[in-house]
């Protein structure tokens, strides 16, 4: 005959809700030729609202590649929303997620305010990221290793 399991107990219920898996990795993919021409409708308008002024910087304006480092700091920004799943009625703030990009370094992710304490709550400290962009599409896939 074979014994009964235990039940779980209200503490290991606790602990197991604790450390679920969450969605650690998340990508979004942006077509280039739509923030060109969200460029050239909206100008600085539409920079200051998405970008923070190192991001547009580092982007390297009037560059033949502005719109594509552009497009793929917008995918980065995307993902990011994707990964810190927020509720649907949460509208976040573009520039309170900043790709940053160290000279000769890996790109990661910088949170500020109101976005720092919604992945903090979350027990997300670090988000990594990797930037592509090539003809028509850029892509930008986020990644953490935290637990809600």
């Amino acid at each position: 005959m074979m014994p009964t399991p235990a039940p779980f107990s209200a503490f290991r219920i606790r602990q197991r809700r604790r450390f679920a898996a969450r969605p650690s990795v998340c990508c979004d993919l942006a077509f280039i030729p739509a923030v060109t021409a969200s460029l050239q409708q909206f100008g600085d308008r539409y920079l200051h609202k998405i970008f923070t002024p190192a991001e547009i910087q580092d982007a390297r304006p009037g560059s033949c590649g502005f719109a594509a480092s552009l497009a793929a700091r917008f995918a980065a920004k995307e993902a990011c929303f994707k990964l810190l799943n927020p509720d649907a009625d949460t509208a976040l703030p573009w520039k309170q997620v900043e790709v940053v990009r160290p000279q000769g370094r890996a790109p990661f992710i910088r949170l500020h305010q109101e976005i720092r304490h919604i992945a903090a709550r979350q027990g997300i400290y670090h988000i990594a990221v990797s930037l592509s962009h090539d003809q028509d599409y850029a892509i930008a896939v986020a990644s953490t290793s935290g637990y809600s």
